[in-house]
């Protein structure tokens, strides 16, 4: 099966790295000008160099997209902009896989694609990319993903995401997993972005009562929306998650100190959207929209 890799980003570009271990035959379509190749610095410290075949999206023209997969590792803002600009060119017969942190509407994707099989996926496997052509792989983790229309689904494509983001949990409910998913951003992302720290650090104690209002908040919203959760198992798993990386710098984090757009809006206000929607108040999370977007201020002047 053939596999395209849109977006050069850290998870991007691991995939990149992935498919070509495994000697899948990929290609990575990007924005701006090919680089050609990665430096990639596994977990034991070994440097491996990889050609990529690279080109961009506009570079295709009118010619059909016709690989068996397609991965959008991409910041949930990105995604449907993303969707619409290739669905004039992608096969129907071709895999959309979703990979991004955040909420997005999964309706407006498959209105914009309704013939196309689309998985809904999050990983957390870690990477960061100190440079362009350099990847530095920092945590091997696990992948849960779900098919937005079951009726579509597809073992040989089921087959290339556990090979390549193993061990890939498949369910039917892929919305409660998001959502567990975005309670544990909301709760690493921002704090770790506000405060400066990395993620483990927020297993020392002074951070506790904030994990533990946030989870509230984002409990009661889950709850209302039909989905079983405790603030105290949010809590719990959010300081996991955050002990596992503790030596890492979360992608909210990188993004303010680097100046990139993030993705707050698909997170912490995600919740206080659906919050506004359901009649229940989410003031710890609209704070800290309203602390990321003035630090997001504080670093761009």
């Amino acid at each position: 099966m053939n596999i395209a890799i849109i977006g050069n980003g850290a998870i991007g570009n691991l995939l990149c790295w992935f498919s070509f271990r495994q000697h899948m035959q990929f290609i990575n379509f990007v924005r701006s000008a090919p680089d050609v190749y990665i430096e990639c610095t596994e977990l034991d410290g070994q440097k491996v160099t990889i050609d990529v075949n690279q080109q961009t999206l506009n570079s295709v023209g009118n010619q059909e997209l016709t690989q068996d997969v397609i991965f959008l590792p991409l910041k949930a803002h990105q995604i449907e902009p993303t969707v619409r600009q290739i669905s004039q060119m992608v096969s129907q017969s071709s895999t959309l896989v979703l990979l991004h942190n955040g909420m997005i509407d999964l309706n407006a994707i498959t209105a914009i694609l309704p013939n196309n099989p689309i998985i809904a996926a999050t990983t957390s496997y870690g990477a960061f990319k100190p440079n362009k052509h350099q990847l530095s792989i920092t945590g091997l983790g696990a992948t849960q993903a779900g098919w937005l229309d079951s009726s579509m689904k597809d073992s040989a494509v089921e087959n290339i995401i556990n090979t390549l983001l193993p061990p890939c949990e498949w369910s039917d409910t892929i919305l409660d997993i998001l959502w567990r998913k975005l309670a544990i951003n909301a709760v690493i992302n921002p704090l770790t972005a506000i405060h400066n720290i990395k993620n483990g650090a927020l297993c020392n104690s002074q951070y506790h009562p904030a994990v533990a209002a946030i989870c509230s908040e984002t409990a009661k919203v889950m709850n209302s929306l039909g989905l079983e959760v405790t603030a105290d198992e949010l809590s719990t798993k959010a300081l996991n998650v955050a002990n596992l990386t503790a030596a890492n710098y979360s992608s909210m984090h990188q993004d303010i100190m680097y100046g990139r757009q993030h993705e707050i809006d698909n997170i912490n206000g995600y919740i206080c959207d659906q919050g506004d929607m359901l009649g229940i108040a989410t003031p710890i999370n609209q704070e800290l929209v309203n602390k990321v977007k003035s630090l997001e201020e504080y670093f761009r002047d």
